[in-house]
């Protein structure tokens, strides 16, 4: 298993390697969203994703806190540059996307980025992140108890029929 590992890691860093040339001639825009949580973020990048030239990539910043032995990206680099850069030249497709949680206790913050969101915003803007989606949600006290409630029962995605049983959100 480790060798098998070991291979397509290879496999997929020389792809990387083929494709940052040629994709910069290809793709039509690079796509940032920006938001604090519980706002409709993965469902907006699960419709992007539908799209057969969009590559969403989610949360792309959650692997910098994960085990450093099973998450390819990790063990590449645990430089956040270089992992968004691995991302962003492995997909050929005219549209790539991520999201990141501008919190500072979130993807901002010292255990993943460690970056103010001035800065950030300015690194996106140098690295080719020409289209920035700033999702917020109207109800604060909604999006409040909605991170409170995903701390307390460990579950941030509730499907339907627990939405629809769940009497708080009637």
């Amino acid at each position: 298993m480790i060798r098998e590992t070991k291979i397509y890691t290879a496999y997929r860093y020389f792809k990387y390697l083929i494709n940052k040339r040629n994709i910069r001639k290809n793709r039509i825009a690079n796509i940032a969203m920006l938001h604090y949580g519980r706002c409709g973020s993965s469902v907006l990048g699960s419709l992007l994703n539908q799209h057969d030239n969009i590559r969403w990539d989610s949360e792309i910043f959650q692997t910098l806190k994960h085990d450093k032995n099973k998450i390819f990206e990790s063990k590449f680099s645990s430089d956040f540059i270089k992992i968004l850069n691995y991302r962003k030249y492995s997909y050929n497709d005219q549209f790539y996307g991520f999201e990141t949680k501008i919190r500072p206790e979130a993807h901002l913050g010292k255990d993943y980025i460690n970056l103010s969101l001035e800065k950030y915003l300015e690194f996106l803007l140098k690295n080719e992140f020409n289209k920035i989606i700033i999702l917020r949600r109207n109800n604060y006290l909604r999006q409040m108890f909605s991170i409170a409630k995903g701390i307390q029962n460990k579950n941030w995605h509730l499907k339907n029929q627990e939405v629809r049983k769940n009497k708080l959100y009637k």
